[in-house]
């Protein structure tokens, strides 16, 4: 058995693809990593040439890269599928347009513990073309630390884990995934996030690693609508909530989840649909009803909401600066 099984599932990006394989496959050169790592393409359909890319870097590293196409484009099935073709002891979902830290495969390897069922990886930011760093880290922890209980694991991270590359899991917690309640999210872009919650015990062990060892493209070049925003990481996240609240995770540690949802993601989009010209009742119509009692919705979307659209931008304009001077993201 592997050790490791780096599954990269894919659709129409073969120019980006080959940046990433090769940048996988170059940490992995060594005759001792080879045997302990495998590579699997997971092609969704592609119309493009992503079969002649894998198969080009195949030959020029002579891997043995494992690739599959599906019949037909199945959407976010192609990640819970993709997982069946592995055989590794861990399992690395990684996307098909992210790079690697110098040294990173190495570092993981040297660190996976059959006792662990998850490691949560942190990663640095940077713009579509991979010039420009927009965060150095994803996550502001210092030091590595390990978590025993998945409520925490919830309340501490929450939603960050939709970016399937800083996850890497035990072989036992894919194998308790339940692909029918999976189904229930497929069109809500939270299918792996779900298997993954869903898969931990409650008394699990999860270990995150402080450095970064990713690079993640931030895609900022064509950021979604707020309506689109809004369906992606809210209205989404509070139905994948429902369901673990149903999986037995603590009111608490959604409560926690949900303020981080609100602080992340949802205080932007308010900001942006005013300045884009939404109005107050058909920006606030775009979210969960669930949300309008929660303290840091009413301590700060509702301002946002009343505030006139003229004085936000100038705001949002200070913001701006102060957020560049920080290096900050979102």
């Amino acid at each position: 058995m592997f050790k490791l099984s780096i599954v990269i599932p894919t659709y129409n990006r073969s120019n980006l693809l080959e940046y990433t394989l090769e940048a996988i496959i170059n940490q992995c050169s060594s005759n001792s990593l080879k045997n302990s790592i495998e590579i699997i393409v997971s092609d969704n359909d592609s119309t493009d040439n992503t079969k002649e890319v894998v198969e080009k870097i195949d030959q020029k590293f002579r891997w043995g890269i494992q690739y599959f196409k599906n019949e037909e484009n199945i959407g976010d099935l192609n990640f819970i599928y993709s997982l069946s073709k592995a055989k590794g002891e861990f399992i690395w979902l990684f996307a098909d347009d992210d790079l690697l830290e110098g040294g990173a495969i190495v570092n993981i390897l040297n660190n996976l513990n059959s006792k662990t069922d998850l490691y949560i990886l942190n990663y640095s930011i940077w713009d579509d073309s991979f010039c420009n760093i927009i965060r150095q880290f994803r996550y502001p922890f210092i030091s590595n630390f390990t978590l025993q209980k998945r409520d925490k694991v919830l309340s501490k991270f929450g939603i960050g884990l939709q970016f399937i590359s800083a996850n890497i899991f035990s072989r036992r917690l894919y194998e308790r995934l339940n692909l029918q309640k999976c189904m229930l999210l497929k069109n809500d872009n939270n299918m792996h996030l779900y298997m993954i919650y869903s898969g931990l015990n409650v008394d699990c062990q999860v270990q995150f690693f402080a450095k970064t060892l990713l690079k993640y493209r931030g895609n900022l070049s064509s950021p979604p609508k707020p309506e689109v925003w809004n369906r992606i990481f809210v209205h989404s996240n509070f139905k994948l909530f429902m369901y673990l609240y149903r999986e037995g995770y603590s009111i608490y540690s959604i409560y926690l989840a949900t303020d981080k949802i609100i602080k992340t993601y949802l205080i932007s989009n308010i900001v942006s649909s005013r300045v884009s010209g939404y109005g107050r009742i058909r920006t606030i119509s775009n979210m969960p009803y669930m949300i309008y009692f929660h303290p840091r919705f009413i301590l700060f979307c509702i301002p946002l909401l009343l505030i006139p659209s003229n004085l936000l931008i100038i705001l949002k304009s200070i913001f701006n600066r102060l957020r560049t001077s920080r290096n900050s993201y979102y």
